[in-house]
């Protein structure tokens, strides 16, 4: 197996049991989670003023409250169900111990959660498979046209540290 993905097996063991977990993009580190789950894959969402980074916000922390604010300033709404409607998408935010937003998933139509991870690749995994954290909240809105994220054959990912 790969070194990008036994290092990521190894941050999270619980994808090695999950029947869903696959990997779905080329590692890359022009965008993360929190942009793939706003469908941008051409940045990477970060509440700084420092460049490379894009934030659509004012204020810069990583509160849920401003992140709720961030996805709702491109269509999202807060949902208390993670349930697939017909023509909806869903995310899910994640929180640390401190309270910090660190992660965020997207459930795909046919009911599978997609992620980023860090500077490595997207995978499909089940919700509870991926543990970067605790669940803070989710949100919704009308399916849009996302871009496809580039893919490579296993043999071709390279685990590459980012500058970032």
């Amino acid at each position: 197996m790969l070194e990008c993905a036994r290092d990521l097996e190894r941050e999270h063991p619980n994808l090695i049991a999950d029947a869903d977990y696959l990997r779905t993009s080329k590692c890359t580190d022009s965008y993360n989670c929190l942009a793939y789950a706003a469908g941008d894959l051409s940045n990477w969402w970060e509440p700084t003023k420092l460049p490379p980074y894009k934030w659509p916000l004012p204020q810069y922390d990583y509160l849920p409250a401003s992140f709720q604010t961030a996805f709702a300033e491109i269509g999202f709404t807060l949902t208390d169900t993670c349930d697939v409607e017909e023509g909806m998408e869903v995310i899910a935010v994640f929180v640390d111990a401190d309270g910090d937003v660190c992660h965020a998933a997207l459930r795909d139509e046919d009911g599978a959660w997609k992620s980023k991870c860090g500077d490595r690749f997207d995978i499909r995994h089940s919700l509870c498979s991926i543990d970067y954290g605790t669940l803070s909240f989710y949100m919704k809105r009308e399916r849009v046209a996302r871009p496809l994220p580039e893919y490579s054959e296993p043999s071709e990912c390279e685990y590459h540290k980012s500058n970032r």
